[in-house]
């Protein structure tokens, strides 16, 4: 059984893909986005968790 019967190589320009449009901004970090993580000690973990909780309402609200 001879799965490849015939290889060609074709040489030929190369396309380029279309430039990609920049990202939307990032949303706001409200304070009040969040606030059960007003609670939180870790100055860190609080932020990411705000971005988190603002990158969400920002997607659910996009549709």
């Amino acid at each position: 059984y001879r799965a490849i019967a015939e290889l060609r190589i074709l040489q030929a320009p190369v396309t380029r893909a279309p430039a990609r449009s920049p990202a939307p901004p990032q949303p706001v970090i409200d304070a009040e986005a969040l606030p059960a993580s007003a609670s939180i000690e870790d100055q860190g973990l609080r932020a990411a968790l705000s971005r988190l909780g603002s990158a969400t309402r920002a997607r659910l609200t996009r549709g």
